[in-house]
C-alpha cells in the first residue's frame, strides 16, 4: 500500500512575542507514535534499530516470559538521488525467531524546517513475508535546488502483537520534494 501525504506547518511571529510555531506531524526529538504502542522518551537517529519479541507463556496456568523468543532489525537505505529526479529512500527488516507474524513496515521520508521540524513529505506501507525478510522502498519527486534540504526517514516495524520505531540520521539533498 502506498500513502502520499504532506503535512503543513504554521510559523506565527508577532512583535511583542516569540516565534510560535505549529506544525502537526513534526518533531526534532520524536516521532508519531502509533496507538498501542509504547511511548519512549527519546528516539536517537542511527542507522538502525533492533528490538526483541518478548512472549508471555502458560504452563498449566502459570504464566512464565520467555525472554528474547524473536528480535527484529530495521536498517535504514538512506535518502538519495537516482537517474531521472527520484528520490529513494528505504527500510530493510529482518525478523529471526518467533511472534512476528503478521509482519509490515512503514516509512516516512521527512524534510528538515527551520533547523529542528520535520514535515513528512512523502509515506509508504509494506506487508512483508513470512520469511522475516524484506524491504520497504519509497520514492519522490526531486525538484532541484541550490540550496537543498536535510532529509531523514521515520519508520515503524509492526511485528505480531510487538511494534518499535526508529529515525535515520541526516542526509543533505540538492533537493526540494513536492
Amino acid at each position: 500500500m502506498r500513502i502520499k501525504t504532506r503535512s503543513t506547518c504554521t510559523v506565527v511571529a508577532t512583535v511583542l512575542s516569540a516565534l510560535a510555531l505549529s506544525c502537526p506531524l513534526a518533531s526534532a526529538t520524536s516521532t508519531e507514535i502509533s496507538e498501542g504502542a509504547s511511548p519512549r522518551a527519546e528516539v536517537k537517529p542511527g542507522d538502525s534499530f533492533t528490538f526483541t519479541l518478548d512472549e508471555e507463556t502458560s504452563n498449566d496456568g502459570i504464566s512464565t516470559r520467555s525472554l528474547n523468543a524473536g528480535v527484529c532489525t530495521g536498517t535504514f537505505a538512506n535518502p538519495q538521488v537516482e537517474a531521472g529526479g527520484i528520490l529513494s529512500y528505504g527500510l530493510h527488516v529482518r525478523c529471526t525467531g518467533t511472534g512476528f507474524l503478521p509482519l509490515s513496515a512503514k516509512i516516512r521520508l521527512q524534510e528538515e524546517h527551520l533547523g529542528f521540524t520535520y514535515e513528512t513529505v512523502d509515506e509508504t506501507s509494506k506487508n512483508l513475508p513470512e520469511s522475516g525478510y524484506g524491504f520497504v522502498r519509497g520514492e519522490a519527486i526531486c525538484d532541484p535546488t541550490t540550496s537543498g534540504h536535510d532529509y531523514r526517514i521515520d519508520g515503524e516495524i509492526f511485528a505480531g502483537k510487538h511494534h518499535d520505531i526508529g529515525i535515520s540520521k541526516e542526509v543533505h539533498l540538492p533537493c526540494n520534494v513536492n
